[in-house]
């Protein structure tokens, strides 16, 4: 049995053998029970009644900090609740005491002994015969006429109950009881002693959320949806910019064993867009893609809930957008549009204002790294930038993989920010960076969204060169410095094996690089560069297999996001 389990055997026969002790001495006759124990009988009780309600309390902190205030109540009061055997309770209570588990296993064992002792003393009294020990034997057999284990629980007993143990038999094991339930106390409050200073990681993940699939789903289907919906003669391209977001909030929620299922219906995308027809003018948008009830159990993402989605199903069908952005009759600083379930672009309504300053010019993320020499520095990166950068390029990458949005092998080259707003300023916007698409006028054939490379590399070498960029973007973000590029390069070119052995090479020097840079890496940056290094090289990595790209969430962007919350609103604690 796990050491919960036990423990809920414990706090459900500590009542039983009170009471029966009591009824014992109810029925002994008061001369008998001077002789064969004078006073021990009624101090036996009396530990025993305090030793209860010590452990009860024990473990009740101990639960708290593995599960929600209601199951803990749940758990208190039944001793055979399912929870004291879940693998999930277990798994909680082990990462809580850690080197102390083994421990707190043995105490309790030694507790469960002992009480196992005193049930064996009692004579006359029910056993269930299918039980592993009398102790679980005796109060399987005999339930409780009242509820709560840790309050005086009431029993129904024979005249037959005899207790065969001697004065100082009884003693001992009280003794003994009482000094290993110290042990359990003494035990519990150095574990938190040695978490007093510790910073918690916090469990990051995202309130009124979509699924990481349905996301990819929907980015997906606005891509194509947004290509059908020129209808200009012009033939110069039409120009897109779909804003990356890395759609995670930090969520204050309790520890639970069972799951909560969250779910929404839709996704809300920022966009700007530019026609042929006025080249001049760039113009935001949002388009918010609804589609019915997700299923539940996927990897979740913070969604803008401020727009009532059912209220968009009456707006006209929008079959053209250069007719609306052509035309100087909306004054909207941002038109909103949705994506009904059946996949009709609906519109317009007036969407909240951006919170940045848009502007017409543009910064590839390479330049922004690493200006060139004739290049006049347009933006310094602070710490802070530094991480909002990588945690947004990390979890786009999630969002974004196999769309049309994201190239098959992508680069830094693919990623964009809004430039100065005026000729002779130097800022950046480095919280908005963008993807870019063109798009020309829509023709009856549908598009190929599918981004095609000669010669097409396989599935897995996909995988790990793109999971290997991510590991040289972070720490080119972070250290502000250049890969030095590998022998074999990176590319498409050549036969897919060299491929394969570019990746390696590209591995062990990026090994390299993050040996040297150990002491200007924080325990964050390192595990998710190394976390991408060892996930590129997995042989059954698939971006495409959703736990794994939860797995990479947890080990890359999480370890980001804690650190990132922890120097910009300072360290919490769990006590």
């Amino acid at each position: 049995m796990s050491g919960l389990e036990v423990a809920g055997i414990v706090l459900g026969s500590l009542p039983l053998l009170i009471s029966a002790i009591e009824h014992y001495k109810t029925i002994l006759d008061p001369l008998k029970a001077f002789i064969k124990y004078q006073d021990e009988l009624n101090r036996a009780l009396r530990n025993l009644l305090a030793l209860h309600t010590s452990l009860a309390m024990t473990l009740k902190i101990l639960l708290r900090r593995v599960a929600s205030e209601v199951e803990v109540i749940e758990l208190m009061s039944n001793w055979q609740h399912e929870l004291w055997k879940s693998n999930e309770l277990k798994t909680n209570l082990k990462a809580v005491l850690k080197e102390a588990y083994g421990t707190y296993a043995h105490i309790l064992g030694d507790i469960e002994s002992d009480l196992e002792s005193l049930a064996n003393g009692l004579r006359g009294i029910d056993r269930w015969s299918g039980a592993s020990n009398d102790l679980e034997a005796i109060i399987t057999a005999n339930p409780s006429t009242s509820s709560g284990i840790t309050g005086r629980s009431q029993f129904d007993f024979g005249s037959r109950l005899k207790l065969a143990l001697k004065k100082n038999q009884i003693t001992k094991l009280v003794v003994r009881i009482d000094k290993r339930t110290g042990d359990l106390d003494d035990l519990i409050f150095k574990v938190e002693r040695c978490e007093q200073w510790k910073v918690q990681r916090p469990t990051w993940k995202s309130s009124l959320s979509s699924s990481l699939e349905q996301i990819q789903e929907r980015a997906t289907n606005l891509h194509q949806i947004i290509s059908r919906a020129w209808s200009c003669s012009a033939k110069a391209p039409h120009q897109v910019r779909l804003f990356l977001e890395h759609r995670m909030i930090r969520q204050k929620s309790e520890k639970q064993l069972r799951a909560t299922p969250k779910s929404t219906d839709s996704t809300c995308f920022a966009i700007s867009l530019r026609t042929p027809s006025a080249p001049e003018n760039w113009h935001m948008a949002e388009i918010r893609v609804v589609e019915k009830e997700i299923q539940q159990g996927r990897l979740r993402f913070e969604e803008d809930t401020h727009k009532d989605t059912s209220s968009m199903a009456n707006l006209p069908e929008v079959t053209d957008l250069c007719s609306i952005f052509c035309s100087e009759a909306h004054r909207m600083d941002c038109c909103g549009f949705a994506v009904d379930s059946k996949g009709k672009l609906r519109g317009m309504y007036d969407a909240p204002k951006p919170s940045f300053h848009f502007s017409n010019q543009r910064i590839s993320l390479d330049d922004l790294l690493f200006p060139s020499a004739k290049a006049r520095m347009r933006s310094s990166l602070r710490d802070m930038d530094r991480y909002v950068l990588a945690i947004t390029l990390a979890s786009s990458f999630l969002q974004l993989h196999a769309t049309p949005w994201l190239a098959a092998n992508w680069s830094r080259d693919d990623v964009f920010f809004l430039g100065p707003t005026n000729a002779g300023g130097l800022t950046v916007d480095i919280e908005h960076p963008f993807l870019a698409q063109s798009y020309m006028q829509h023709s009856k054939t549908p598009p190929d969204t599918t981004r095609k490379l000669l010669p097409t590399p396989s599935q897995g070498h996909c995988n790990g060169s793109n999971l290997l960029t991510l590991a040289k973007l972070l720490l080119e973000v972070k250290l502000n410095q250049k890969h030095r590029e590998g022998l074999v390069k990176d590319s498409l070119e050549g036969m897919e094996e060299a491929n394969k052995h570019s990746g390696v090479m590209d591995a062990i020097m990026l090994s390299d690089w993050i040996r040297e840079e150990k002491k200007n890496l924080s325990w964050a940056w390192n595990d998710a560069v190394v976390h991408c290094m060892k996930c590129s090289v997995d042989p059954d990595m698939d971006l495409d297999d959703l736990n794994h790209r939860q797995g990479i969430l947890n080990g890359v962007v999480v370890p980001l996001l804690e650190e990132y919350h922890i120097l910009t609103s300072g360290p919490s604690r769990d006590l």
